[in-house]
């Protein structure tokens, strides 16, 4: 469910977020060495900013999309989820399409399911 998904996501990605995020703080940090006050205070807030995306990609947002699964769970008819419409494929037959609830069509895994979700 909600959570393996997480923890795959973290497993994954996460390292990818942290570790390139490391480099843009590393990066940005070096902005210190110049000789313009100017420059260098931009280059240190843009390594703070940075270091607060980490800690919020790694932390709050796993965590809320723990804690509001629903929220977050694309629905059938939605614009990241379209509904699809019957018709014939290309062997003539039915594309085998059903309706949910609210009257969109939905994939005949998903019909036989009763379950609402994208996928």
């Amino acid at each position: 469910g909600t959570e393996e998904a997480l923890r795959t996501m973290l497993l994954q990605s996460g390292h990818v977020v942290a570790v390139s995020g490391t480099v843009l703080v590393i990066c940005y940090l070096g902005v210190l060495l110049f000789p313009a006050a100017t420059i260098a205070t931009v280059g240190l807030g843009a390594a703070l900013a940075i270091i607060m995306c980490i800690a919020t990609n790694l932390t709050l947002m796993p965590s809320t999309i723990a804690a509001f699964p629903d929220f977050f769970t694309p629905k059938f008819g939605s614009p990241l989820c379209p509904t699809r419409r019957g018709g014939l494929d290309d062997e003539g037959g039915e594309r085998g399409v059903a309706l949910v609830g609210d009257g969109s069509a939905a994939p005949p895994l998903q019909a036989a399911s009763g379950h609402k979700r994208c996928w």
